[in-house]
């Protein structure tokens, strides 16, 4: 801190160490003193923290340290298996080392559909690295920015590896395969090339087998078929990921077979079809992706079925006569939405509030024993006042109950963040 005093046509400036400072305001001011003078200051704090925590209705500065984007690149905080983390590095180990030994086999023999499977790998392990900083930028806690997480996060980065796998491991290939086919290409070895997609083909196939297990399971709980849950599923990653190993088998297989017919004819036209056929698959496979990525983004709803089970277990409820204007959006792979008008029976929540479910009983005869002691204006105002108050504190615990029905149900359908949207209609 520094002091300054004017001497003569100069300007002398002393300076003094803060701990000096405070010590000296200290003895000069008891706490007291200091707390009231600078109360505002630090009630300033306490009130923006209410603030955000009342319009928000969570606080961020609360939680002390807040995670950054770059603090989730290596390290998922939620469960991996469903989130899908566990099945994306499994294959991330398994296709560098097949990259490697891929592109190695085809700059030797120079086939084609060695080139194409090893673009198909390339583009495999690409997909799998960006998918898992993915997987875990997408797991970050909600904030007052972005209260709904950031679980649409895992749909933008699939789709762009979507592009990648439709480039560098479609596009790319289908073109040097359909060159070969007007060219008369020497390959190497028909038993170096087929024993690479053997092996391939065995080392691509737990991979497949284990996300193929993960979307039975995920199939199961969402009540749908395998090929429904491909179709309508809201796991993406896991979808891909089955999609890229079930491309790869498919590939190993058709290079077995393109090899063992060179083999046998010595024609390296089946080669050149191979590559073709390989590539057309990654092709559809990787369009089929995109389109479907384009739907999660837009934003998708609970399957029908599940938002008409719901509505009905509502409707069952005493005090709701019926539900109106349902809208759903699954907002990620644990996380889905539900906004609805309720339209409450306004006489049973009546009789829970003043018990009065049968007559003549204890209770009428309370109440009539109060309305006959409104023998005043004020009395009655004061009356009508209380029970109204009442009815207003019995319809928001009914409304809090409901939502509490709807999460339960969501959270038996595995949906471990439900934010539920309930308004009078």
């Amino acid at each position: 801190s520094t002091c300054g005093m004017q001497e003569g046509s100069g300007f002398v400036e002393d300076h003094y160490w803060l701990p000096d400072i405070v010590a000296m305001a200290r003895l000069i001011s008891n706490e007291k003193m200091i707390i009231d003078r600078y109360r505002h200051y630090l009630e300033s704090g306490r009130q923006e923290r209410y603030r955000r925590s009342k319009i928000y209705g969570m606080n961020e500065m609360e939680k002390g340290d807040v995670p950054t984007w770059f603090t989730h690149l290596w390290y998922s905080r939620k469960d991996a298996q469903i989130q899908g983390a566990d099945v994306v590095v499994i294959a991330i180990k398994q296709n560098v080392a097949i990259c490697m030994v891929k592109l190695l086999v085809a700059l030797s023999t120079g086939s084609s559909a060695v080139f194409a499977d090893a673009m198909h790998s390339v583009a495999d392990v690409i997909n799998a690295m960006y998918r898992y900083l993915g997987i875990n930028l997408a797991t970050r806690d909600p904030d007052y920015r972005h209260p709904y997480g950031y679980n649409r996060l895992r749909y933008v980065f699939t789709d762009r590896s979507s592009l990648i796998l439709l480039g560098v491991g479609g596009m790319l290939p289908l073109a040097h395969g359909i060159e070969a086919m007007y060219q008369t290409p020497q390959l190497g070895s028909p038993a170096m090339m087929g024993g690479l997609f053997l092996v391939v083909g065995v080392l691509e196939t737990p991979a497949l087998i284990r996300s193929y297990k993960a979307l039975r399971l995920k199939s199961k709980r969402a009540r749908m078929s395998i090929l429904q849950y491909l179709s309508e599923g809201n796991d993406i990653i896991n979808i891909t990921t089955f999609v890229e190993c079930a491309l790869g088998v498919l590939a190993a297989g058709a290079g077995v077979v393109s090899s063992f017919e060179y083999w046998l004819t010595g024609d390296p036209i089946y080669d050149s079809v191979a590559s073709v056929v390989m590539a057309a698959s990654v092709v559809t496979g990787s369009t089929l992706m995109l389109a479907k990525n384009a739907k999660a983004l837009v934003g998708e709803t609970l399957p029908v079925e599940e938002t008409e089970f719901l509505v009905f277990k509502l409707e069952e409820d005493d005090v709701v006569n019926s539900v109106h204007d349902v809208k759903t959006e699954v907002l990620g792979l644990d996380t889905v939405r539900f906004k609805a008008e309720i339209e409450f029976n306004a006489e049973a929540i009546t009789r829970k509030i003043k018990n009065l479910y049968k007559i003549p009983s204890p209770e009428s005869a309370l109440l009539l024993q109060q309305m006959s002691e409104l023998d005043t204006e004020e009395k009655a105002e004061d009356w009508v006042m209380k029970n109204n108050a009442m009815y207003q504190t019995a319809l928001s615990a009914e409304l809090q109950r409901i939502e509490n029905i709807l999460k339960r149900h969501l959270a038996e359908a595995h949906f471990k963040n439900a934010y539920i949207d309930l308004e009078l209609w």
